[in-house]
């Protein structure tokens, strides 16, 4: 159980809701086909719907199950820490979802493309995910130069 000064906070909720979002938008429809000789669509979910698709939907869950190990887990539990490479895992995430999305074939004379909501939920849960895993680090990158935030050093 989590202690008083392990408890759940905003971002925590925001980075494994997105990775959660991410999972589940990886079941909704992608992608739907109209052929003309049959009678109706074919949806494709994200889970077969080619390899940015797949990698990315599973890239942005593993990075939301990263956050909960490096937060909870007994060896580290800064926040600061354990955004760095769950930022680094959604966004790569998130650019493959986004690269799938703009890589929905134009429709032709004979089978008619479109994308459907499902990569949208994706694209928003990513969004959310990385967003969460960005703010901890702040906007000065101060962590990532060793820094404590707050404190300055003179480079005289």
């Amino acid at each position: 159980m989590l202690s008083d000064s392990k408890r759940l906070s905003y971002l925590d909720i925001a980075v494994v809701g997105g990775a959660a979002g991410a999972f589940v938008a990886g079941f909704m429809p992608w992608v739907s086909y109209q052929v003309d000789l049959l009678p109706g669509p074919v949806s494709v979910h994200g889970w077969s719907a080619g390899f940015t698709a797949w990698a990315g939907v599973l890239l942005l869950s593993v990075a939301g199950l990263l956050w909960v190990v490096l937060r909870v887990g007994s060896w580290s539990s800064t926040t600061a820490r354990a955004a760095l490479p769950v930022l680094g895992v959604s966004a790569v995430g998130l650019i493959l979802v986004l690269v799938r999305w703009l890589s929905v074939p134009a429709n032709n004379l004979v089978v008619y493309h479109w994308a459907r909501y499902g990569i949208a939920v994706a694209v928003v849960a990513g969004l959310v995910e990385v967003s969460a895993a960005l703010m901890p680090i702040g906007v000065s990158g101060e962590w990532l130069l060793g820094l404590r935030p707050g404190r300055r050093r003179s480079l005289g």
